[in-house]
């Protein structure tokens, strides 16, 4: 029990005296939220006496050729150890996982220890973005939509970006963000008024998420016709009108051929509509 606890001595003063990073690049490291991640410290021999992970000041993780290590009941579970590659696999990625870790390799006991640092960025893609639109009847023939987008789940906290739109005619914006107290994820949404004379077509992406196509700034006319189309249709209507009625007088007027001398037929077709019908 004595010896363990001495080991066990050792082990944080030797984490203690070594400088994080000394002589070495910090190597980046990108997990996702939920996932698995693999630290590969780099092998500096043949053969490792020891190597022992930190995060700050804490030990997570490592192996000793001599004695086993006491691993954090938060860590022993969740992560293991590759003793011939140098690497440690985690699991089930959390926000808090994020930060600066430290290999530290000995070659052998009497040697100095080599410290690596690598510095772990957790991620979690926000779910789909939603665009909703709600717009004013037109004043001046000019409509203030209320246009927003929001997203959740999403890890580091993100921008709104637009796309389609014309920022000269954004007005009142409106940002909101709240974090989750346990995932520690993001719930992003922005609001603002959006002033136009015609449809627009718009999207939002959040992170790498982005929403699909909204039309607003449609109103009624969304169920009208293009002016070409309604001209064209009532040209077409006024021929369907206009011929069937020439046929039909023409037909009236017509039915008896005028005889020479017959002055009760001699009527003008002009004046097929003015004669007076007798009572």
């Amino acid at each position: 029990m004595r010896s363990s606890v001495c080991s066990l001595f050792v082990c944080i003063s030797v984490l203690l005296a070594v400088k994080p990073g000394e002589g070495t690049e910090t190597r980046n490291l990108t997990a996702v939220l939920g996932e698995s991640v693999t630290f590969r410290c780099p092998r500096i021999s043949s053969v490792h006496h020891r190597l022992y992970i930190q995060k700050k000041k804490e030990f997570i993780n490592g192996f000793d050729m001599t004695q086993d290590l006491n691993i954090p009941l938060q860590y022993k579970n969740r992560t293991t150890i590759n003793q011939s590659d140098l690497s440690m696999e985690m699991r089930n990625i959390s926000v808090s996982d994020e930060g600066f870790y430290e290999c530290i390799v000995f070659k052998s006991r009497e040697t100095k220890p080599q410290s690596h640092v690598i510095y772990l960025t957790v991620t979690a893609k926000y779910n789909i973005p939603k665009v909703t639109a709600a717009c004013s009847e037109p004043s001046s023939g000019v409509r203030s939509c209320w246009l927003s987008c929001w997203a959740s789940g999403g890890y580091p906290q993100g921008v709104v970006r637009w796309a389609e739109l014309n920022l000269s005619q954004i007005i009142d914006f409106q940002n909101n963000s709240h974090q989750d107290p346990k995932l520690k994820t993001w719930n992003i949404s922005q609001s603002f008024v959006y002033n136009c004379n015609q449809p627009v077509n718009v999207s939002c992406s959040i992170g790498d998420a982005r929403s699909k196509t909204t039309t607003f700034c449609q109103g009624d006319e969304k169920f009208s016709l293009d002016a070409a189309v309604i001209s064209a249709i009532a040209v077409l209507l006024l021929i369907l009108f206009i011929v069937p009625s020439v046929c039909i007088i023409r037909k009236r007027c017509g039915r008896r051929r005028p005889v020479p001398g017959d002055a009760a037929l001699e009527v003008p077709l002009a004046d097929c509509h003015s004669q007076p019908q007798d009572s």
